[in-house]
């Protein structure tokens, strides 16, 4: 979850902060402490799939609108039981990119204010959410003496933000999410090898017109849902894997030849049956492979 800054109180406060994905909403409230201590007092995600058309007809669908404006609606009310004073949300690839972003963004603000706390949302910029990316990887791993690349898999864009040694040298985002391109290369059909093979080609030609010479990082850093239940099926599921908490997996470690049977074990099984796979949840099981 990629969170702006926020500064610290003279006394404690609580916050609740709304990331409007293109895959999936998630909410966390905190308390904040004056020495920058941070107490969670509640994790939340819904998948709503907001960029579920937005490849195909560069809109946001209604029944998607419908549906996240019902679960911003619940994450507020869940904010607003937890006293907080403060609730920001903030919205990325899918609200940036879309036509009818201005439908949403109203359909948010009226249904908020009828429940008595109207919210308005923050869009990130392209460059913010390559930043954030890379200070949420940063507070993970030190990456001062590094050449990193961080990666962060969205429902709408992929950011990659290559650093050395804490200096951006690069920060892209393109538009390679795991809804949008399962929208675009057909759904259940992006798993046939024709489908397959243009998808990868798709994202190896998008991928070279942003870094075009070869790049070697010493460190990859993936982030994001899809990524995050990637690193849970290679260890063989776990108990929380249900959770929304991305603490949960953080600092695991997937190796390369990892990768390659796991995709080739998700392609192989039926959707209807994913939900089987240990460390893979059932809403993400249609989006997983792209």
């Amino acid at each position: 979850m990629l969170v702006p800054s926020l500064p610290l109180p003279p006394t404690p406060l609580r916050v609740a902060i709304i990331d409007i994905g293109s895959a999936s909403i998630r909410s966390v409230a905190v308390e904040l402490a004056p020495s920058g201590e941070r107490r969670i007092l509640a994790e939340n995600r819904s998948m709503t799939k907001l960029a579920g058309a937005l490849a195909s007809t560069g809109l946001l669908a209604p029944q998607a609108i419908s549906q996240s404006v019902r679960v911003i609606c619940d994450f507020v009310a869940l904010a607003r039981s937890h006293s907080c004073s403060v609730i920001r949300a903030f919205a990325t690839s899918a609200v940036r990119e879309a036509r009818n972003a201005h439908e949403f963004l109203r359909a948010v603000r009226d249904a908020t204010a009828a429940a008595g706390f109207p919210l308005h949302v923050e869009i990130i910029s392209e460059k913010e959410e390559g930043l954030l990316a890379l200070r949420s990887a940063s507070t993970r791993v030190d990456l001062s003496e590094l050449h990193a690349c961080v990666a962060d898999l969205g429902g709408g864009s992929l950011e990659v933000v290559l650093a050395t040694r804490g200096i951006v040298e690069l920060n892209a985002s393109l538009p390679l999410g795991a809804v949008r391109l399962t929208d675009h290369f057909g759904g259940a059909e992006a798993c046939s090898d024709h489908a397959f093979l243009a998808l990868q080609r798709h994202v190896a030609d998008a991928l070279a017109r942003v870094i075009p010479a070869p790049r070697h990082a010493s460190l990859l850093i993936a982030s994001g849902g899809t990524l995050t239940s990637l690193a849970r099926i290679a260890r063989g599921g776990d108990p929380d894997s249900s959770s929304c908490a991305p603490h949960d997996c953080s600092r695991w470690t997937v190796r390369r030849h990892e990768v390659h049977d796991i995709l080739d074990r998700v392609r192989r099984t039926p959707i209807d049956r994913r939900h089987q796979i240990p460390g893979l949840q059932p809403d993400r099981a249609e989006i997983i492979v792209a």
